[in-house]
């Protein structure tokens, strides 16, 4: 009931973009994704804080948002990048 569109990276953070189907509000889902993500990271690399307390959200209303994060803003980021279209690049 989730989809990733795009994942961009910097060495302090990174940005996910994500769309549900559910009734789930974007508090529950960012929620799951932050539990299920750290349980991965800490099976995969060690145990650690990896998310900050207070992440910022940004809901995505219009087409033309949309499509400037993944066009323009999210590929400009210097880390590793994830999109739907393009895989993983930097």
């Amino acid at each position: 009931q989730c989809r990733c569109h795009f994942i961009a990276t910097e060495s302090s953070h990174l940005h996910a973009l994500v769309s549900w189907t559910s009734d789930r509000t974007w508090q529950i889902v960012r929620k799951q994704l932050r539990y299920n993500a750290t349980r991965s990271l800490n099976a995969a690399i060690r145990r650690q804080e990896w998310f900050s307390k207070s992440p910022s959200r940004k809901q995505v209303k219009t087409a033309d948002h949309y499509n400037y994060l993944i066009a323009t803003y999210l590929p400009r980021h210097s880390g590793l990048k994830w999109s739907e279209t393009h895989g993983l690049f930097r």
